[in-house]
């Protein structure tokens, strides 16, 4: 599913130009800093901390610790997905740490296989057998015999994975100059690319971790197994780190300054109010779920419906009021309208 919105996207051209706005002395490096060093830079840090723990834990064989380091960097993860832009785009290598759902044959098929299992073999294995959802597979799922093979694969997916991490973090760190200084409105600003990613984060969280697990489309029936993580009963807990990592961006972590008072600069404070207000909703609606979601969708499906349409409006907000006021065109368009 993921792979479908994924090419829809990589389809799309990414443009952000200079619009018929009045221009003022906002310095934006002001935001761009906040979010590289209170958002960015400690998200991917705690990933290659936490990836490190769950491969020693994988290695020890130590499944229950494994849950605990594996919930740990579902959470960490969140607070890079807005900033999967410019050379991290790029590079794929977010698309193999998170993809879901994982080909679950295909992993059965390798445990049952005779071929030998090492790190070049796991390195040339498609997005969809690799990264952290396969290996939520393998340390949740109750009904896989726990012999050599299986954690011969665990362990090197463990290794790879940490390997992406830090091949991650040291894109995001040679970037770093070019993040804090890639002002203004051209193709390249920091800025005009995150107002491009952070809908899409949107569009992923109301489309393939609401819509989809509670059937709101025809083509779809509610299925708990739909909902994405849900082997690790955790699927709450990403659409609340998702939110907040939103609204991190949107407002800035601590004192760091947000897109926000950028708007407030403009004296657009009656888009921030809107915000507010789409934010508080969606907020409040998330505390009125009762979790973990596996097993109780029916009971949660009327809550998670206009928790949907809250993601949907502040992905609007974003690419229809935010970015046009400040000065930046987002491409990016959901793929069906809704």
């Amino acid at each position: 599913m993921k792979i479908f919105l994924f090419v829809i996207i990589c389809c799309l051209v990414l443009s952000c130009k200079k619009r018929e706005v009045i221009e003022n002395n906002y310095n934006q490096t002001d935001i761009l800093i906040g979010w590289y060093d209170s958002i960015l830079k400690p998200s991917i840090q705690n990933c290659v901390a936490y990836a490190g723990s769950l491969e020693t834990s994988l290695k020890e064989e130590n499944l229950k610790a494994s849950e605990l380091e594996w919930q740990s960097i579902s959470i960490a993860w969140r607070g890079v997905e807005p900033f999967i832009i410019k050379d991290l785009r790029n590079s794929f290598l977010a698309f193999r740490i998170d993809n879901w759902p994982v080909d679950t044959s295909d992993i059965k098929e390798i445990l049952s296989s005779t071929e030998l299992i090492d790190e070049d073999f796991v390195n040339s294995l498609p997005s969809d057998n690799v990264g952290f959802y396969a290996i939520e597979y393998l340390v949740f799922s109750k009904h896989l015999e726990k012999n050599k093979k299986y954690y011969q694969l665990l362990k090197l997916l463990g290794k790879v994975l940490r390997t992406d991490f830090l091949k991650t973090e040291k894109i995001i760190s040679d970037s770093e100059e070019d993040f804090k200084t890639a002002t203004g409105y051209t193709l390249s600003s920091t800025i005009g690319q995150v107002l491009n990613q952070a809908p899409q984060v949107c569009e992923e969280a109301l489309r393939y971790k609401i819509s989809i697990p509670i059937g709101y489309y025809e083509y779809v029936s509610l299925d708990d197994k739909h909902l994405e993580a849900w082997r690790s009963k955790t699927s709450h807990t990403i659409i609340f780190h998702t939110l907040k990592n939103l609204r991190n961006v949107f407002y800035g972590l601590g004192e760091s300054e947000g897109l926000n008072d950028f708007l407030i600069a403009a004296d657009k404070k009656d888009i921030v109010d809107t915000a507010d207000e789409y934010f508080a909703e969606a907020e409040d609606l998330f505390n009125e779920l009762n979790t973990p979601l596996f097993g109780r969708l029916v009971e949660n499906k009327e809550v998670l419906t206009e928790l949907r349409l809250s993601f949907k409006k502040i992905r609007s907000l974003l690419m229809i009021s935010v970015a046009p006021t400040l000065g930046f065109t987002v491409s990016f368009s959901d793929s069906d309208g809704d």
